[in-house]
């Protein structure tokens, strides 16, 4: 028997997972915009606002995906990165804004691998202590 019991498979999970990334992005991206405009009231800090609420959407996204699959979570946060940036790249070029960066990428596939890994080291919540 495997090691891993859950019955969805890798692309599933990992394509679920990437989702619920997106909506969480959206989610910290809402939050933060609110924050700017009501209590920054200056636009100068979009950009890194908007880097840090794609960071924490692929961190959660990867560290669901390794919390609940318990291993191999550097890759599948890596591949888990890599599809929310593909999905999120395609939702702006469908809006005409796409560009091709590698610091986007870079920053999307370092923070699903790091929630990879801190969700496969991460105790279960059924431990009893």
């Amino acid at each position: 028997m495997p090691k891993n019991k859950s019955c969805v498979h890798l692309p599933v999970s990992i394509i679920l997972s990437a989702l619920l990334g997106i909506v969480i992005t959206a989610a910290v991206s809402a939050l933060l915009s609110a924050f700017i405009y009501f209590v920054l009231k200056d636009t100068a800090f979009i950009r890194p606002f908007s880097a840090v609420s794609v960071g924490i959407g692929c961190y959660t996204a990867a560290y669901i995906n390794g919390h609940y699959k318990r291993h191999r979570g550097l890759l599948r946060g890596m591949l888990c990165g890599i599809i929310m940036y593909c999905i999120l790249s395609a939702f702006s070029a469908v809006f005409g804004t796409f560009s091709f960066s590698i610091k986007k990428l870079l920053l999307f596939t370092v923070c699903g691998m790091t929630g990879g890994v801190y969700g496969v080291n991460s105790k279960s919540p059924d431990y009893k202590y």
